[in-house]
């Protein structure tokens, strides 16, 4: 990849994650990255492989969409670990050593 290209698709996950994804239509994806259309043309070519249609009908980056659902795995367990009480195991333990 060029380094245009780099900037480009790094701004592009960025929003894809924010957003669940990127527009479809390519005049839509320059004009929020303020390019033309003809250079965002030049550019698209070179990282048009890395997404994919979505379920939504934007586009998604595949291996974003992994990560994603891993933090969400992550957060799910944390917010069940938040609802036992943090750390169970460890309370347990200093409650015997105190009590």
């Amino acid at each position: 990849m060029t380094p245009a290209a780099r900037g480009v698709y790094f701004d592009l996950l960025c929003i894809a994650w924010q957003e669940g994804g990127i527009p479809a239509d390519p005049s839509a994806l320059a004009s929020w990255l303020g390019l033309s259309p003809k250079r965002f043309a030049r550019i698209w070519t070179e990282i048009e492989d890395c997404w994919v249609h979505g379920s939504n009908g934007s586009l998604v980056n595949p291996r974003q969409e992994r990560e994603r659902t891993e933090a969400e795995r992550v957060y799910e367990q944390r917010v069940e670990a938040g609802r036992q009480g943090g750390r169970p195991s460890k309370r347990k333990t200093v409650r015997k050593a105190n009590g």
